[in-house]
């Protein structure tokens, strides 16, 4: 539930029963398309155990979508998706999915999304001042991080106080 009301920001979108359809699509038409090296079946038989088609099945109908979800929804609608973790100090940015490059044009934006442990994702609406002094502060401390499960792990914080996060 957290992709549809991010998406809406940067980018037109379906209905949630269509976007889900649309990503469960993708999953089963993309089964070999590598990212961070590895095949999206490989990413979905760790994930779930099942094939690529078989989740796509189960997940055109219902169920919690994830990390397989986000990595489809960058591919498919042109925009990177930042996944983020509360912390003590604010919140960290524990994942991204940055969408490819389209031959012709660029990306529609980002969508920052909150996890909030075990299979709940929320839509996130940072601070744009704040984060993009975090996203200074963190690219001057270090280099990015190698790739992690579908999405680089490239961390930054954000101050406690963004503008907060959307239910979703």
């Amino acid at each position: 539930h957290a992709l549809p009301p991010a998406l809406r920001r940067c980018a037109s979108v379906p209905s949630a029963p269509a976007l889900r359809q649309q990503l469960a699509r993708w999953v089963a038409s993309n089964a070999q398309l590598r990212i961070a090296d590895t095949p999206v079946s490989m990413w979905v038989k760790w994930d779930s155990g099942l094939s690529a088609q078989a989740y796509a099945s189960r997940m055109a109908r219902s169920g919690w979508g994830g990390g397989v979800e986000m990595a489809a929804c960058s591919h498919l609608m042109g925009v990177s998706v930042w996944v983020y973790e509360r912390r003590r100090s604010g919140y960290e940015r524990i994942s991204c999915f940055d969408a490819p490059r389209a031959p012709g044009g660029g990306k529609r934006g980002t969508l920052h999304i909150l996890y909030r442990g075990g299979v709940h994702y929320d839509a996130f609406l940072p601070d744009n001042a704040e984060l993009h002094a975090a996203l200074a502060a963190a690219d001057a401390r270090s280099p990015p991080k190698a790739s992690g499960p579908l999405g680089s792990p490239a961390s930054s914080r954000l101050p406690a106080s963004p503008a907060g996060a959307a239910a979703g």
